[in-house]
């Protein structure tokens, strides 16, 4: 099963990532398949900004 670049596990995935380590939106980029990495750049901000899903990532932190 091939996921969409913008598919909304993925963007939480490096959310999750870019707040609990050091890589860059293009090491991000190529290893979910996400396209540039200014898309993913974008896409993280705008689940960080959205209050309503500001909770997800936090709540996988702990995986």
């Amino acid at each position: 099963m091939l996921l969409k670049k913008g598919d909304r596990r993925k963007v939480i995935c490096a959310a999750v990532v870019k707040g609990r380590t050091d890589v860059g939106n293009d090491w991000l980029a190529k290893r979910l398949a996400m396209g540039h990495p200014f898309y993913v750049s974008t896409l993280v901000q705008r689940i960080r900004r959205n209050k309503k899903e500001q909770k997800i990532p936090r709540k996988y932190e702990t995986i």
